[in-house]
C-alpha cells in the first residue's frame, strides 16, 4: 500500500472536503479524487461517501483512518531511526506512560540521558495500560510504564520497586473528607467516576463486594485530569491512585481495606532498538537499580 495515498486520505479525513484537502496538499482537486479512488480500488472497499459539501467516512474508512495514522507514525519513526543510526548519537525515544507519581523514574532517566546525549529527543504518550500495550504492539512506542499483574510472553518486564495506593478524590468540604480512610459502605450509593480500563473493574468490584454494573457509575475516564474536573463540579467521587490530584479544592482519602498497584516498565522481547533507544534502556535499568537500593536502605 502506497504511504503517499494513506497520507492523502488522512488529510482528506481532517478537512472533510476534497477542495480544501487538495489545496493543503498542493495538488488539484481532480488529482486527489483520482488518487482516493485508486486507493479504494486497491483495497476493494468504499472508504467514504462524497457529499456536496463534505465527505462521510464508511466503516471501512474509519478503520483505515485509525490504523493509517499508526502506519504513518511507524514509518516516520523508522525513517528517522535509520537516518540517525550511523550519525553522532541522536534519535527519538517513544514512551507511553500511565498516570503515576513513579513516572519520576522515567523523567529522571530522560534528564540523565540528555546530559550525555543532548541530541536524543523524547516523545511521551499518556494513556491507560491497554492503550500503551496496543501502541507497543503496533510499534508506535517502544517503552511503556503500565499497571498489570498479567504478564505476556511477548514483553520484557522491568519492575520499578514502587507502589501506588488507591483511594477516592473528593471535595474538601465533603462530609467524607473528615475520615482518614473510606470504606465500601461510604461510597456504595454515591455517583462514582472510574477508570475506563476494564481490567481495573474487577479490583473495584472485589473491594465493593458488588458487580461493577450494580454500582452507581457516573462516568468512565482514561485521564485523571478529566476526573478532577468532574469532582470539582459535584459530579461524583473519583476512585484513583494517590499523589496525583495536587488540587487545593480536593483531597485524597485512601480506600480501606487498602488496595495497591505496582507499576512496571515493558517493552517487546527481541526488539531491534535504535542506538538512542538502547542508551535510554541502559540508563533506565541503572535508574531502577538505584531506586531499588534506596528502597532497601
Amino acid at each position: 500500500m502506497d504511504l503517499r495515498l494513506i497520507r492523502y486520505f488522512l488529510v482528506l479525513c481532517e478537512e472533510e472536503n476534497f477542495t480544501v484537502a487538495a489545496n493543503r496538499l498542493n495538488i488539484t482537486q481532480p488529482t486527489l479524487s483520482k488518487e482516493i479512488k485508486s486507493l479504494e480500488l486497491e483495497l476493494n472497499n468504499t472508504l467514504l461517501i462524497r457529499g456536496k459539501r463534505k465527505i462521510t467516512l464508511t466503516d471501512e474508512g474509519l478503520y483505515l483512518k485509525k490504523h493509517g495514522k499508526e502506519i504513518i507514525e511507524l514509518s516516520e519513526k523508522l525513517e528517522q531511526g535509520i537516518k540517525n543510526y550511523n550519525n553522532d548519537i541522536q534519535g527519538d525515544v517513544y514512551i507511553g506512560a500511565a498516570e503515576t507519581e513513579l513516572f519520576h523514574i522515567i523523567s529522571k532517566t530522560m534528564h540523565d540521558v540528555s546530559l550525555d546525549y543532548p541530541k536524543i529527543q523524547f516523545h511521551i504518550y499518556d494513556g491507560n495500560t491497554d492503550d500503551i500495550e496496543n501502541r507497543i504492539d503496533t510499534g508506535s512506542i517502544s517503552f511503556g510504564l503500565i499497571f498489570s499483574t498479567n504478564h505476556h510472553d511477548k514483553y520484557e518486564y522491568l519492575p520499578i520497586y514502587g507502589k501506588d495506593q488507591w483511594g477516592v478524590i473528593l471535595k474538601k468540604e465533603d462530609p467524607l473528607a473528615v475520615k482518614n480512610a473510606v470504606e465500601p459502605q461510604d461510597l456504595i450509593d454515591k455517583p462514582l467516576i472510574l477508570s475506563s480500563r476494564k481490567k481495573s473493574h474487577a479490583t473495584i468490584s472485589n473491594w465493593f463486594g458488588k458487580d461493577i454494573k450494580d454500582l452507581n457509575v457516573f462516568a468512565y475516564i482514561n485521564l485523571l485530569s478529566n476526573g478532577l474536573h468532574l469532582v470539582r463540579d459535584d459530579c461524583g467521587y473519583c476512585i484513583a491512585i494517590s499523589e496525583l490530584s495536587h488540587d487545593s479544592e480536593l483531597v485524597f482519602r485512601p480506600l480501606s481495606p487498602e488496595i495497591y498497584q505496582y507499576p512496571t516498565i515493558i517493552y517487546k522481547k527481541n526488539s531491534s532498538f535504535s542506538k538512542a533507544e538502547k542508551i535510554f534502556l541502559s540508563y533506565l535499568k541503572e535508574s531502577i537499580l538505584k531506586n531499588k537500593q534506596q528502597k532497601t536502605v
